[in-house]
Formats: structure tokens, sequence, C-alpha cells
């Protein structure tokens, strides 16, 4: 299936993000989407907003170089607030989206804690393999911790005895 989508500089315009968002909603393998430099504004911004509310696997959209204002900008940090899914939103270069503003900050916190959000997953997924009981799990658990640089906080389950 489709999971990455690169989209820059066609010219999409509100009337594409719309037909965009709405295919966002039903999607289930799309993880990154590009947008870049596609003429959107807060229509369609608002459109693309509200299909990640109800997505539940795109982690990355770039967004950046588009025509978003104040209120795209509102709309990508309010469908931040319910959905947990997204790590990285790129708003750079939009006149709504300026890298000191509240909405800009708070859209900077919120993917912030989806981002605490995917590595507390991660950690979890570590901790269920290093209690499997064959070598080859715990080798894959001790690859992953070192990936991630926790190594320090991987640690093996005893063996127990086999009779």
């Amino acid at each position: 299936s489709l999971t990455s989508l690169h989209l820059e500089h066609n010219r999409i315009g509100d009337a594409g993000a719309v037909a965009l968002g709405g295919a966002l909603k039903p999607n289930a393998g799309l993880t990154r989407l590009s947008l870049d430099r596609n003429r959107i504004g807060d229509d369609g911004a608002a459109a693309l907003a509200g299909g990640l509310r109800s997505n539940a696997t795109l982690s990355r959209l770039d967004m950046s170089n588009n025509r978003i204002g104040e209120a795209g900008a509102a709309a990508f940090h309010a469908s931040l607030a319910a959905s947990r899914v997204l790590t990285e939103l790129y708003l750079s270069g939009n006149p709504g989206a300026p890298s000191r503003s509240r909405v800009a900050i708070a859209v900077r916190k919120l993917m912030d804690r989806n981002a605490d959000r995917a590595a507390n997953w991660d950690a979890r997924r570590l901790l269920v393999l290093s209690r499997c009981a064959s070598e080859r799990a715990r080798a894959r658990a001790r690859s992953w911790a070192a990936a991630v640089g926790d190594e320090a906080s991987y640690a093996p389950p005893p063996l127990s005895p086999r009779g």
C-alpha cells in the first residue's frame, strides 16, 4: 500500500486540498504527505486538518510555503489536539504561522506530546520483546534499544533453568 505521497509544486490549491482532506479520513496506510508549495489557503488547510482528526496513520505532513493564514494554522492546532498520531507538521513559509506566534508554539507543543507518545509506544514494544524467551527476540530488543540510544533501560529477563 502507498505510505508516502509527495505532491510538491502542483498548484493543488484549496479545491485539491479539500479532496485530499476527505481522502485522509478512511486512509489506513499513508504515513507521509508532502504538499509544499501548492497555493493552499485556510479553506484547504481546514479540510486537511479535518481529515487528520480521524486518520490513524499519518505521522508527517509538510504544508510549507503555502498560503495558510491564522485560521488554517488554528485548524491544524485543533486537529492535533484531537489526534495523537501526527508527530511532524511543517508550516514554515505560511503567512499565518510565523515561528514565534502563539499558534505555532501551541502546535509545536502538541507535536512534542505526540512524539513522546510514539517514543513510549516503542519503549513498551521493547519491554515486551525483552521478556521473550528466544535469544533472537532479545537480540532484536537490544538492537532497538541501541538504535534509540536507550541501552541503559534494557534489562534482559533472568533466564529460568530448563528442566
